[in-house]
């Protein structure tokens, strides 16, 4: 009978680390999902993230809603992008300060952002605070806004 038991618990051991063997040699060759493309890749790459940015929707001078934003900063070719990653807090300020002077809602729609016009501003106060041409672009990846309009 003791035996047996040694028997079952051996076998039972094999079995655990045979399994932990074979999913440590599978693992690293199974194949990887990219969500995303190359171009975003290159996007990132280049890119100083502002995620949970809030600007205010300014309407006939009353404060009506508040648009969350995750965006990128598209830094320009040339320029190095750890250099304004590294000061993406005073960035962040002058996007703030800049939104909050002009309100960046499409006209019409409290809840919705004017992405052309929201580009123009960030991008400005950006280069504005950076003293040189570094930001290209900017990007938004989500845009919610508090009141559903």
């Amino acid at each position: 009978m003791a035996y047996a038991a040694r028997k079952n618990r051996f076998l039972f051991l094999m079995v655990v680390f045979m399994g932990i063997i074979a999913s440590s040699i599978t693992s690293p060759l199974m194949p990887v999902a990219h969500a995303a493309s190359s171009d975003d890749e290159k996007e990132a790459n280049r890119s100083v993230e502002m995620n949970a940015m809030v600007f205010p929707v300014i309407i006939d001078g009353r404060l009506v809603n508040y648009l969350f934003i995750n965006c990128r900063l598209i830094v320009a070719d040339g320029k190095s992008t750890w250099k304004y990653r590294e000061q993406a807090h005073i960035i962040r300020d002058a996007l703030l300060r800049a939104t909050h002077r002009q309100s960046v809602h499409l006209e019409g729609y409290p809840g919705r952002l004017d992405q052309a016009l929201a580009e123009k501003i960030c991008i400005d106060a950006a280069n504005e605070v950076l003293g040189e041409e570094a930001m290209i672009a900017m990007t938004f990846q989500q845009v919610a806004s508090q009141k559903p309009y």
